[in-house]
């Protein structure tokens, strides 16, 4: 609107004539408040592979003004009056007239915008991208965005602090603590997991009496990347679909779950939880769902890569349970003993500290230093790997093989998929400490992960280590000659030996030599009723085992002196194989 314009019109409105002041301000509101819609960027939504058209508009004056974006599906712009209806909706200033109004947003929607952008839900990496809802580092930071913003951020990927002070407050901690520096290590080592080529997670259970320090730990680890809060953990007790979300939400970073305890059901249903989470987890990939309800945000399926720490009262797996755990959920859901409280918890290098209060000191220091400081250290080292992806790839699958080799675990596959767990976490720990920004040096976190990888190991009941107990454990027995001795099937147990012996040896014919135990005993002599029907399993397949005439694993005989009348059951392996190994 032009200033002669004005003049003449209030001139032929016979009203006084302004000042070039009035009129420019009278023109600068006139404009302001003049409707706009415009259409700005397409945007591509990677995980629906749906395209979106972002819409600016002004908002009421009334409603406080100013510019506000609306995201529509690009169909829409087929149908310009249900558009007009969600920007009313939204608060937009538009024209009063109803065809201005529809002629005003059908013109936005006829313009196809220049901008263009990529965005996600999942965080991490994205081809050389990785992606959170503070910015994207890589080849596509530009045109790669975190989808629902910083909004959307919650206490993951939140910073507070710095990470120079977050780093020298834990320093004195972690010197005291394996535990904190394998929770930082896992921090650290989530986002290698792609350089490593790696497509299997792991979730490992910190276990142990309650106030030992196990949730500190966790929340330690969680610092790296955002806001560490006692409330910030989640539980088990998720629904499925609510449990990949949250992996999503923490793709190639650390995820938290807090007390298995607090699971709801009974023990079956417990159990039937913690194995559908290990494998769920460890899996990276949620339930599939049709095309059709793939497109729709709420349904989308779900991929993810991440390491967990989770944390519980009692082992995932022990040798009281009535189940035993398959080998390959072993090696998705680790358990990891944390020490009493009498021995200082998570603090476990204070074991010969003579000041309990030790290790409550250190508690409260760790917990003032994750509150006032977190999610700083994060940016600085993802940066680093993104810009050297194939160098840092390299160092840290040096890092996990020379574990391996060093804790001697390279002779089976097994054992070197256990191990190389633990080689993940300890390849981010020393790449974090070589870029300075760990609180502890690389050799501290050698130890410390090394430390628990033992601990771990020994916290895994597989039958045949159990069973190799058992057999040395007889062996022994054997050269004593008193707890197994000779009864041939007209003799009786000597009457020194009663409540002594754990059976006795006899030959067999047509089977040789055998050596029969109570089934009592050889439950005690495998830890538990589960564990002893495990260890007759492998004794069976090794052909150790005798069983009796009807197929069944326990023979019918007849033996005296053992408070057992007439012909009972009794657990006959052959001696040769016994002695033999």
């Amino acid at each position: 609107m032009s200033r002669l314009w004005l003049m003449a019109h209030f001139v032929m409105e016979g009203k006084p004539t302004m000042s070039n002041s009035d009129m420019r301000t009278r023109a600068r509101v006139t404009t302001d408040r003049r409707p706009q819609v415009q259409s700005v960027a397409l945007i591509e939504d990677i995980d629906t592979r749906r395209i979106q058209v972002k819409l600016r508009y002004r908002r009421e004056a009334a409603l406080g003004g100013g510019k506000e974006n609306l995201i529509i599906d690009r169909s829409a712009v087929t149908t310009p009056g249900e558009v007009v209806k969600q920007l009313l909706d939204a608060g937009a200033a538009l024209p009063r007239d109803q065809k201005q109004r529809l002629a005003l947003v059908t013109a936005a929607l006829a313009r196809t915008p220049k901008k263009h952008h990529q965005v996600s839900a999942r965080t991490g990496w994205h081809g050389r991208t990785f992606l959170t809802p503070g910015g994207a580092y890589g080849d596509a930071a530009g045109t790669l965005r975190f989808k629902g913003g910083d909004d959307q951020r919650g206490a993951l990927w939140s910073k507070a602090g710095s990470a120079e002070a977050w780093q020298q407050a834990l320093i004195e901690p972690c010197r005291a603590s394996s535990y904190l520096v394998f929770a930082l290590g896992a921090a650290y080592a989530a986002p290698l997991l792609r350089p490593l080529d790696e497509d299997e997670g792991v979730l490992f259970n910190f276990f142990g009496p309650s106030s030992t320090g196990k949730s500190l730990a966790c929340r330690v680890g969680l610092s790296v990347a955002g806001r560490a809060g006692s409330t910030d953990l989640v539980t088990y007790d998720l629904t499925h679909r609510a449990f990949e979300e949250h992996c999503c939400k923490h793709n190639d970073g650390l995820l938290v779950l807090d007390e298995a305890g607090r699971q709801q059901g009974g023990q079956e249903l417990r159990r039937d939880r913690q194995r559908e989470i290990a494998f769920t987890l460890a899996g990276g990939v949620g339930q599939t769902r049709s095309r059709k309800a793939g497109r729709d945000p709420d349904l989308v399926n779900l991929t993810w890569r991440v390491i967990g720490l989770s944390t519980g009262e009692i082992p995932l797996e022990s040798h009281q349970q009535s189940w035993r755990r398959a080998d390959g959920e072993r090696l998705r859901q680790i358990d990891v003993p944390v020490p009493s409280r009498e021995r200082h918890g998570i603090f476990d290098r204070l074991a010969k500290a003579p000041d309990p209060t030790s290790a409550v000191a250190l508690a409260k220091q760790v917990e003032d230093a994750i509150s006032e400081n977190y999610g700083a250290a994060f940016e600085p080292f993802i940066e680093r790997v993104v810009a050297e992806q194939k160098r840092y790839g390299k160092r840290a699958s040096a890092i996990v093989k020379k574990f391996i080799d060093k804790v001697g675990a390279a002779h089976n596959p097994w054992e070197a998929r256990f191990a190389r767990k633990f080689g993940f976490v300890l390849a981010g720990a020393i790449l974090a400490a070589e870029a300075d920004l760990a609180p502890f040096t690389t050799k501290d976190a050698q130890r410390a992960v090394r430390r628990i990888y033992h601990r771990a190991r020994k916290a895994v009941f597989l039958a045949e280590e159990q069973a190799d107990v058992v057999l040395e454990l007889l062996r022994r027995a054997l050269e004593s000659g008193k707890r197994l001795p000779r009864v041939e099937g007209s003799e009786k147990l000597r009457k020194g030996l009663h409540g002594r012996a754990w059976g006795f040896c006899r030959v067999l014919p047509g089977a040789g030599e055998v050596v029969a135990l109570i089934p009592d005993q050889f439950e005690r002599l495998a830890g538990s009723q589960p564990a002893a029907d495990a260890v007759l399993t492998v004794l069976q397949r090794r052909r150790v085992l005798v069983p009796g005439r009807d197929g069944k694993r326990h023979r019918q005989m007849r033996a005296s002196g053992f408070g057992r009348e007439g012909r009972s059951r009794w657990v006959c392996l052959s001696r040769s194989a016994v002695e033999g190994g």
